[in-house]
């Protein structure tokens, strides 16, 4: 879930700030889950992606995601 709202944000440098999750049911391996996530507000470089993943059609989890936008990677040296 947490890779579906870096993609809804979609952008090169996009770091996770925090996470808010429910887990509504439980999922064994082996079954077959898809997330989704889509953006739900922004102020500036910081977002909020709500997130949720379902197995079946059932949700069984649900996130909310505030990630940020900073002008350089946060591996990038300063000095570049």
């Amino acid at each position: 879930a947490d890779y579906a709202a870096m993609l809804a944000v979609n952008h090169p440098n996009v770091v996770l700030g925090a996470a808010e999750l429910r887990f509504l049911k439980p999922v064994v391996v082996g079954d077959a889950l898809v997330a989704s996530a889509r953006r739900s507000g922004e102020d500036g470089k910081k977002l909020r992606v709500e997130a949720e993943v379902r197995r079946d059609g059932a949700v069984v989890f649900t996130g909310t995601f505030t990630c940020f936008t900073p002008k350089r990677h946060v591996l990038e040296s300063s000095s570049s």
